[in-house]
């Protein structure tokens, strides 16, 4: 069967028509004809049909990292968890440990049997972790974390009435 193996791929897309069957995207014809015509009669070919995923946002992922992790963990630290015992085994509170300890959270609330992993969540699966954990720290942790449309507002962490955390981001 190594005759049949092949590592080169091309990836066409067909979208389903009202008529119910599936149908070549714009320009996808000629690439699909030509790799055809490269074939030898009787070839075995493999097609794997799946959904278009719209894979996470470079915004979504710079968010999370450079203002979401930043204000968790000033959260943790600020409610005196120098571990996250509690929620973790112990290990020290850092962006990476919250990182997971959130993702953790979310798993436990969207009832998931794994770890979600941000590399294969789409648009609207990281932008549900975002949104569940900036609920998730205000409800536990009191903490306020600004929106990303909030994060330029300004380069200061405050603290505001009752003991809840501010964190407004820097953009260094």
């Amino acid at each position: 069967m190594a005759q049949f193996r092949s590592t080169k791929t091309n990836t066409l897309y067909m979208r389903k028509g009202a008529d119910g069957l599936l149908h070549w995207e714009s320009g996808n014809r000629a690439i699909r004809d030509a790799w055809v015509k490269g074939l030898k009669v009787g070839q075995v070919i493999e097609v794997q049909l799946q959904k278009l995923r719209s894979h996470k946002s470079n915004p979504q992922l710079r968010y999370w990292h450079s203002v979401l992790l930043s204000c968790a963990s000033e959260a943790f630290l600020d409610a005196g968890y120098n571990t996250l015992r509690q929620y973790a085994v112990g290990i020290k509170t850092t962006e990476e440990s919250v990182d997971l300890a959130l993702k953790g959270f979310y798993q436990i609330h969207i009832n998931a049997e794994r770890l979600p992993m941000k590399r294969d969540m789409t648009l609207d699966e990281m932008s549900e972790l975002i949104d569940f954990s900036i609920a998730w720290l205000a409800e536990n942790l009191g903490a306020i974390v600004p929106l990303p449309d909030e994060r330029d507002a300004t380069d200061d962490t405050e603290s505001t009435t009752e003991g809840a955390t501010t964190c407004l981001a820097t953009t260094k």
